[in-house]
């Protein structure tokens, strides 16, 4: 996929999720009424109304999450507590998408 003219869909959500990030972040709470979202607001965790982790939320939870194998058994809480950390920043949000979406470019774990 990398070299075949294709893109990884898993690479493409997590560049939209940046984007959204990058136009407004905001912490405890999924959107604001200006459009601000939190990470997990930009990733669009739900499914059906089901917290799921989808491909997109895995690969941020892998970058911030590292010492966890299996990141099926992650609530999306955990990254909402992420997000929601009093000291948490957007640049630091921005910075872990990044990650994501560098490892998952290149189909690698956890760049940490």
């Amino acid at each position: 996929m990398p070299f075949d003219g294709t893109m990884n869909p898993v690479v493409l959500e997590l560049q939209i999720a940046r984007g959204r990030i990058e136009r407004g972040w905001c912490q405890r709470r999924i959107q604001t009424l200006h459009g601000e979202v939190c990470l997990l607001g930009a990733l669009e965790y739900t499914k059906s109304g089901e917290q799921v982790l989808t491909p997109a939320a895995a690969a941020v939870a892998r970058q911030t999450f590292p010492k966890y194998k299996d990141l099926k058994g992650t609530p999306p809480l955990m990254l909402a507590m992420w997000n929601d950390d009093l000291s948490r920043t957007k640049a630091e949000v921005l910075a872990v998408l990044d990650q994501a979406i560098a490892a998952e470019s290149l189909g690698v774990g956890p760049l940490n």
